[in-house]
């Protein structure tokens, strides 16, 4: 994913030569599967997240928790993990980190069995400070790990590797996380209790609206074995509230008085105490079976994780060292000023911010726009296979966009991708779009018994076209990380690590795109990221050239003295 970025530490220098690179190998090996696994465990929430939804009953907001715990871990780790590097080592913070994320792993295991919705945070926030950690580390570390010629190779590699997980990710996440589970054939105890409050048969801290209270009346009396162990009542009371929907907050609150009789006597009957006795145990079971259904793959990566924790403790890595000044003169000399005073970079942060929020913003909401009706109402696990696909296009089109890099800019590259991606947000609002519909084959897995192959999935051409960003978002990235950085000379470094803390945009984003989904969907909460687009083509178009680096000549960096000198000068 786009947060495996350059390091925001210090640029690091190692002793490895090309006569070393076979006595790495089982090292680089280790670490090109580390790429993997930041992309596998950071696409798993999109997964992890309408199962956590549906398992606490949360609002779009407060289920949007997941990610802006998960993202805000970067923001607090980014220049923390810096320093801890310089003072322990990459080695060690390496193993530091892959032991932190072990632990946050861990974690998962107590959540689900507990089924507490702020364990399962905790625990979140535990993962992603390692993996904060880790990127500070491994991209520097897997340049040393041969000749320096062929370091940016070995970084393409590990990207692709990172890319690949977040297309596979969604699919085992699908199988796994989002397993069906049958919900027991008796009333919810969270019904009964709504309604009991209602009637005032139990206290109640705040008050129940009248069409909450209907709509579990409904719930209850929609069971047969509640109509066959109490017919008369129950039945009664089923024929007396059709169409709850369409009643009015008066009338709703009208017909609570009108079967309150029924409703009390059934509730207050004999032969409904073993029926509630018998659901509140089914209805435990089957929450914490839907719980459970996350301990497996994270369990599985946790064991992964340390293993490689482990198996780096024993094998030898070349040492790292700060890049050293370029001659006597300049180590004498203190960088004056700050990336800060440059205006390009400040809004290439910006830009960022809004890249990595509107990524993550489609692809966590994604599966919960596709369970609407109108988007084709598919199952979660459906809707995860058909995620791999938005994720994948982003696979595809970091190698188209290493091609094109060669011979387009990086600003009009971004302009392309931004204007095409303004234009897909647009098209899946068109009304002949979301009324057109389309059999798309995804990749389904199953694995009890184990299967894999091809499922036909229906949805609306609205949705394909949601799908399709993720092709835009491709080149977004590397195009603003390279625009924020141009000219910086000696704030490069710098200049990184500030532009690396805008991947905090992918907690706050998607925390707003939630909240507005809960009062108006999320098709009307999806325009937030049109304005992300907009500014993102706004950098590509002008902002990427403002500030201090319009009076810069084209082979001009700034030196240590905060001034502009020719770039040969700095080699």
């Amino acid at each position: 994913m786009a947060i495996s970025s350059p390091s925001a530490a210090t640029s690091p220098s190692a002793n490895a030569t090309s006569g070393d690179t076979k006595k790495y190998t089982v090292a680089l090996i280790l670490l090109v599967t580390l790429f993997f696994m930041i992309g596998f465990i950071t696409v798993l929430n999109d997964v992890l997240l309408p199962r956590l939804k549906g398992l606490f009953e949360l609002s779009n907001r407060d289920a949007m928790l997941i990610i802006f715990v998960f993202f805000g871990a970067y923001l607090i780790w980014s220049y923390p993990a810096g320093a801890l590097v310089r003072k322990i080592g990459y080695k060690k913070g390496i193993i530091l980190a892959l032991v932190t994320v072990a632990l946050g792993l861990a974690t998962f295991i107590p959540a689900a069995h507990s089924v507490v919705y702020g364990l399962f945070l905790i625990a979140l926030f535990i993962t992603a400070s390692g993996l904060a950690i880790l990127q500070v580390c491994i991209n520097p570390y897997i340049i040393a790990l041969g000749p320096e010629k062929t370091g940016a190779a070995r970084l393409n590699l590990g990207g692709a590797m990172n890319s690949a997980a977040t297309f596979i990710g969604p699919i085992i996440g699908g199988a796994f996380i989002l397993q069906h589970v049958a919900a027991p054939d008796l009333p919810d105890p969270r019904d009964i209790m709504t309604v009991k409050q209602a009637y005032s048969i139990e206290q109640s801290v705040e008050p129940i609206a009248s069409n909450t209270a209907l709509t579990a009346v409904q719930n209850i009396f929609n069971y047969k074995i509640v109509l066959q162990s109490i017919p008369s009542p129950a039945m009664s009371v089923g024929t007396s509230i059709k169409d709850i929907d369409e009643l009015s907050d008066e009338a709703a609150s009208s017909m609570l008085v009108v079967i309150r009789p029924d409703v009390v006597g059934t509730l207050n009957n004999s032969d409904f105490k073993p029926i509630e006795t018998q659901a509140n145990s089914a209805w435990k079971a089957y929450q914490l079976k839907k719980a459970d259904s996350v301990v497996l793959p994270y369990l599985g990566l946790c064991v992964v994780t340390f293993l490689i924790a482990l198996a780096l403790v024993y094998i030898k890595l070349p040492k790292m060292s700060h890049e050293e000044p370029a001659n006597t003169e300049e180590a004498n000399h203190e960088l004056i000023g700050s990336a800060f005073n440059y205006l390009h970079m400040k809004l290439g942060a910006l830009a960022i911010f809004f890249y990595v929020g509107v990524e993550v913003s489609i692809g966590a909401g994604l599966i919960l726009y596709l369970e609407e009706e109108s988007m084709g109402a598919l199952s979660h696990q459906s809707a995860a296979y058909l995620l791999a696909y938005y994720w994948g296009s982003a696979m595809i089109g970091r190698f188209i966009g290493s091609y094109l890099g060669i011979k387009v800019s990086a600003q009009v590259m971004l302009r392309y991708v931004s204007v095409a991606a303004l234009v897909l947000l647009g098209l899946s609002y068109l009304p002949p779009l979301l009324n057109s519909w389309i059999h798309v084959p995804v990749i389904a897995m199953t694995h009890d018994p184990f299967s894999i192959g091809f499922i036909d999935v229906t949805i609306p051409l609205a949705a394909l076209c949601l799908v399709l960003c993720g092709l835009c978002h491709s080149v977004m990235w590397p195009s603003i990380f390279s625009l924020g950085i141009a000219k910086l000379g000696k704030y490069t470094s710098q200049a990184s690590g500030i532009m690396v803390m805008g991947v905090f945009g992918g907690a706050v984003i998607p925390l707003a795109i939630g909240w507005i989904a809960d009062y108006q969907g999320f098709q009307i909460s999806f325009g937030l990221c049109a304005l992300c687009y907009i500014y993102i083509l706004f950098y590509a178009l002008k902002g990427y050239k403002m500030g201090k680096i319009a009076d810069m000549a084209e082979d001009e960096v700034l030196g240590t003295d905060g001034k502009p000198h020719k770039r040969d000068e700095f080699g």
